[in-house]
């Protein structure tokens, strides 16, 4: 299980990335959405931070100011450039991002249909529209 140290007003706090639904960026500022429902844990920290970790590996900037986790992506329209996510928000993906998350997403497809190691909560489906 992968983990990360954030700073917080009120200390450190070790966060699993699994729990980690998404990262949005604020300014100098980043709010992180759990999965466990909790309250969004805002941050001072800025998205390039949370983007250099090696824990977030996981991750994939589709926005500028988003950050999402890729074991929560329920699907992906390429054509309309929304991807969707588990809990029921979508997002669009900036059209620079777009390329490089069809690329991920289907390399994270044809690793998972090798037999890796690469496991998730959730089902890998994802729709790929051309």
């Amino acid at each position: 299980m992968n983990t990360i140290i954030i700073h917080t007003n009120k200390g450190l706090q070790l966060c699993s990335t699994n729990n980690i639904i998404r990262i949005q960026g604020m300014s100098n500022y980043c709010r992180i959405y759990f999965a466990d429902n909790s309250y969004p844990l805002t941050v001072a920290k800025v998205l390039c931070w949370f983007k250099e970790q090696a824990a977030l590996i996981s991750f994939v900037r589709i926005h500028r100011t988003h950050f999402i986790n890729t074991h929560y992506i329920k699907s992906y329209s390429a054509k309309s450039g929304l991807v969707t996510l588990y809990n029921g928000e979508t997002f669009s993906v900036a059209r620079r991002k777009k390329a490089g998350l069809s690329q991920r997403l289907n390399s994270l497809n044809n690793s998972c249909a090798d037999g890796s190691v690469y496991t998730t909560q959730f089902p890998i489906k994802r729709i790929l529209a051309a």
